[in-house]
C-alpha cells in the first residue's frame, strides 16, 4: 500500500517512529526503580562504585592497624567508664615490660631499635638509654625506675643505670630477679649447672659487687619466689613447708637472717605472689577444686607480725603476674571466658580478651574499670600491666602484637 508514496513521505513517517520509540525510552529510565548494589563488590567507604582507600586494605605491615575510613574506638569511651575503653597502640613494634614512671608518663624496651624509652600518653617518645641493647629477654626494674636489670638468651645479665648511663654485670647463674625498696641491691637465684647443692637465694650490689649467700636452696629451686618486701623483712617465699592436703600447702617467709618467721597457710595450688607497696601484705593467685581450678586471687597479711590473717578471696580469676600494685590499690587483667582447668593448663586462657579491675587493697574490694578495645573496635589480651605514678594512665603490652597500648583511667 506504500506503493503509492513518494520517498519524503517515506522519511517523514520513519522519523515520526524513531522520535517515539527515543520518548517510550527515556520515559522508561526516568521512571525506573534504582538497581540494588551487590554487597562487597566495589564497595568502598565512598560508596558503591567506588575503590577502598589503601588505609582501609588489610596489609601485613608492622605499623598500628588504624583504618581511615572508619571512625577510630567505635563505641568506645575516651576515659574509662567501667565500659569499652578506647586503648590506643602507642607503638608500632613489639615491646617488654612497661613501667609506670614520672607524671603520666612510661618507660619501656623497644625490641625493634634495641632501646629505652620514656613515653608520654600522646605517643611522643624519648630515648633513655645510652646505649642499644638488642635481643634482650627480660627486664627487671628497680622500684623508681631509674636501674633495671637486662636478661639475654646466652645467660648473660647486667645493671643498666639510666641516669648515669653505666652497665654492670651480674654473675651469669642468676635468674629471677627483685631489687630491694632503695633500688641498690638486686635478690636472685643462683644456679649451678653441676651441683645443686650450689643453688642458693642470694644478693648482689647493683654495681655487681658484695655477692652474698642468703638461703640454700639445693633441690628446691624451682619451689621458690624471689619477692623482695617493701619493709626489708623477707626476700623470698618458698613453697616447701609441710602439705596438709592435695590443695593446701604451707609457705615459708625467707628473710636475710635465718629468721623462724611464721608461715602462709594456702589453700590451693600453682602459687603466685605480689606484695603490696609498704611490704605489709601479699596479693597472690592459687587454683583448687572449689574454682574449678581457675585461678583465684587472695589477699592476706603478710607482715612478720601478722602473718597469714585477715585473708580475703578477692573473687576474680585470674593470676598475680597480670596484676600490678600502685599505691593502695593493685590494677588486674581478667580474663574473660576462662575455660575449667586454665589454673593448671594457662594455654588455655591464650588469646582471650581481658577486663581491667581495681582492687583496693586494704579491704579487698573490687570494681571494673574498663574493658579495652582496639582501633577497630576489637577486644584485647594484655600483659605487663603499670600505672603511671600520677594514677592518670595504665600501660600494657597487647598480647597478640607486643605493641604498648595505654588506658586513660582518669580526666
Amino acid at each position: 500500500m506504500f506503493a503509492n508514496l513518494d520517498k519524503r513521505k517515506l522519511l517523514l513517517i520513519g522519523g515520526v517512529i524513531l522520535a517515539i520509540i527515543v520518548l517510550i525510552w527515556l520515559i522508561f529510565l526516568a521512571f525506573r526503580p534504582p538497581t540494588e548494589p551487590v554487597p562487597g563488590v566495589n564497595e568502598g567507604p565512598g560508596g558503591p562504585g567506588t575503590l577502598p582507600s589503601v588505609g582501609n586494605l588489610n596489609i601485613n605491615t608492622n605499623e598500628p592497624e588504624i583504618s581511615t575510613g572508619q571512625p577510630l574506638f567505635p563505641q568506645a569511651a575516651a576515659v574509662a567508664d567501667g565500659g569499652r575503653t578506647a586503648s590506643p597502640a602507642l607503638t608500632s613494634g613489639s615491646t617488654l615490660q612497661p613501667f609506670g614512671s614520672a607524671g603520666s608518663s612510661a618507660r619501656y624496651y623497644d625490641e625493634s631499635t634495641c632501646e629505652f624509652y620514656e613515653i608520654q600518653p600522646n605517643g611522643d617518645r624519648t630515648v633513655i638509654s645510652q646505649n642499644r641493647y638488642c635481643n634482650v629477654q627480660n627486664v627487671t626494674w628497680s622500684p623508681d625506675g631509674k636501674a633495671s636489670v637486662l636478661e639475654f638468651p646466652d645467660g648473660a645479665n647486667i645493671v643498666y643505670d639510666f641516669a648515669s648511663g653505666k652497665q654492670y654485670t651480674l654473675p651469669k647463674e642468676m635468674t629471677e630477679f627483685s631489687f630491694d625498696p632503695s633500688g641498690s641491691q638486686v635478690a636472685g637465684k643462683y644456679l649451678s649447672d653441676t651441683n645443686t647443692a650450689d643453688n642458693w637465694i642470694v644478693s648482689v650490689s647493683a654495681n655487681g659487687s658484695q655477692l652474698t649467700p642468703i638461703e640454700p636452696m639445693g633441690e628446691n629451686a624451682d619451689k621458690v619466689d624471689v619477692a623482695w618486701s617493701a619493709n626489708n623483712q623477707v626476700v623470698a617465699l618458698s613453697r616447701t613447708g609441710e602439705d596438709s592436703g592435695v590443695f593446701s600447702q604451707e609457705v615459708l617467709l625467707i628473710g636475710f637472717n635465718d629468721e623462724n618467721f611464721r608461715s602462709l597457710q594456702i589453700e590451693g595450688r600453682g602459687f603466685e605472689p605480689q606484695w603490696t607497696s609498704d611490704g605489709q601484705k601479699l596479693l597472690y593467685s592459687v587454683y583448687s577444686d572449689q574454682s574449678n581450678y581457675l585461678p583465684t586471687l587472695y589477699l592476706v597479711n603478710a607482715n612478720t607480725d601478722n602473718v597469714g590473717t585477715g585473708k580475703v578471696q578477692v573473687g576474680l580469676n585470674t593470676w598475680a603476674d597480670k596484676c600490678t600494685i600502685a599505691g593502695g590499690f593493685a590494677y588486674c587483667a581478667v580474663p574473660q571466658g576462662l575455660p575449667e582447668g586454665a589454673g593448671f593448663t594457662r594455654s588455655l586462657a591464650q588469646g582471650l580478651p581481658d577486663e581491667i579491675w581495681q582492687v583496693d587493697l586494704a579491704t579487698g574490694g573490687r570494681a571494673l574499670l574498663a574493658q579495652p578495645v582496639g582501633e577497630q573496635g576489637q577486644a584485647i589480651a594484655t600483659s605487663d600491666l603499670a600505672v603511671s605514678a600520677d594514677g592518670r594512665f595504665l600501660y600494657f603490652t597487647d598480647a597478640a602484637t607486643g605493641q604498648l597500648r595505654s588506658v586513660q583511667l582518669k580526666p
